[in-house]
Formats: C-alpha cells, sequence, structure tokens
C-alpha cells in the first residue's frame, strides 16, 4: 500500500513538473504532457534517472526549436562584391599564325603548353615515352622506373615568331612529366608521376 501511493506521490510530481516545464518552454501542456506521463510511469522508481531523462529531452526540444527557426528565417547571403583584377598580369591571349612553326618538331606526348615572360610558348612533353595502360598497377605504382627518367629533352621553350627550338632542358630528370605552369615571375612549375 505504502509502495503504491509513493508511486502515486512520483507520478503527481512528474505531471506537475512537466505543466511547470511545458510553461517555461512556452509549450502547451496537453502536447507535453502525454510523453512525459509515459516516461514518469517508467522512472517512477528512479527518480534521479527520471529527472536525467527530462534534461535531456528539454536539451533536445531546445536543439529542435533552434532549428526550426532558422530555417524560418530567410537567410539573404552578402551580395558578393566585384574583384578588381586590374593589377593582375593578364597572359598573352592565344592567336593563329599561319604557317607557324617555320620547321616541323616531333614531340612525345605533349603534356604542357604555357608561355613565358617573354611570350614564347614552353611545350613539356614525354619524349618517347607514352602512357598507356601498362605504365601504373593496381595500387597505381608506376611501372617503367626500372627504365629510368627520360633522355630526352622535355621542356622546350620555342620562339614566339619563328617556332624554332630557342632553349631545351629536362632530359634526364623525368619519369612521366604531367603538369606546367610558369607563373608571371618566371618560376616553372612542374609536375612528375
Amino acid at each position: 500500500m505504502m509502495a503504491a501511493a509513493q508511486k502515486q506521490v512520483s507520478m503527481a510530481a512528474v505531471i506537475l513538473m512537466v505543466v511547470l516545464v511545458a510553461m517555461v518552454s512556452g509549450r502547451e501542456v496537453p502536447q507535453a504532457l502525454p510523453q512525459y506521463e509515459a516516461m514518469g510511469s517508467r522512472f517512477a522508481d528512479n527518480p534521479l534517472r527520471l529527472m536525467n531523462q527530462y534534461y535531456e529531452l528539454m536539451k533536445a526540444r531546445r536543439l529542435e526549436d533552434a532549428i526550426n527557426e532558422l530555417e524560418q528565417e530567410e537567410y539573404q547571403p552578402e551580395p558578393l562584391k566585384p574583384v578588381d583584377t586590374s593589377h593582375l598580369d593578364s597572359p598573352p591571349k592565344p592567336r593563329a599564325v599561319d604557317n607557324w612553326p617555320h620547321e616541323s618538331h616531333e614531340f612525345g606526348q605533349v603534356t604542357a603548353v604555357s608561355i613565358n615572360r617573354d611570350g614564347n610558348p614552353v611545350i613539356f612533353h614525354r619524349g618517347h615515352r607514352t602512357w598507356t595502360a601498362e605504365s601504373f598497377n593496381a595500387t597505381n605504382h608506376y611501372q617503367l622506373i626500372a627504365d629510368g627518367p627520360i633522355e630526352d629533352s622535355t621542356i622546350l621553350t620555342l620562339s614566339a615568331a619563328t617556332g624554332a627550338v630557342i632553349d631545351e632542358s629536362g632530359g634526364g630528370i623525368f619519369y612521366m612529366p604531367h603538369g606546367m605552369t610558369i607563373d608571371r615571375n618566371g618560376n616553372m612549375w612542374l609536375t612528375d608521376v
């Protein structure tokens, strides 16, 4: 009999707490009550566990409310401001030149073409080496390492006016040339796979 009375008192305390919590959180009591009443009957013998459960539930509700408020607000990002690029160097615009180059060249697989500070095209190529399905294994390890680096000059600078080779380098350095860029200071950035 005593246990039943304690359970009823505990349940009354739970319902009172539910009403208070609902009032403080701005929720209507009928919405909150069934959920808390069900919890109260499960945890009536352990009030501390019940309080912890209430606390966690209220934290979750507050988070849910905050998310709902954000979703209801219309997000207006700041408009993008144009960026002034007038101070940046612009690369020369490509254009077709009839009968260029004046002499013919043989290149391997060309991996990159850039323009140096003097306006001359620079070509990065693979010489006599070709990239095939057998160049790499299933774990992407290069398979032709035993062949050594490419002996041909892999970097050729051509004259913008005539197309003649005015500089060549890169022989004996690269295994599988992959990319090149020349920055506005004339530094050449190269990648080898």
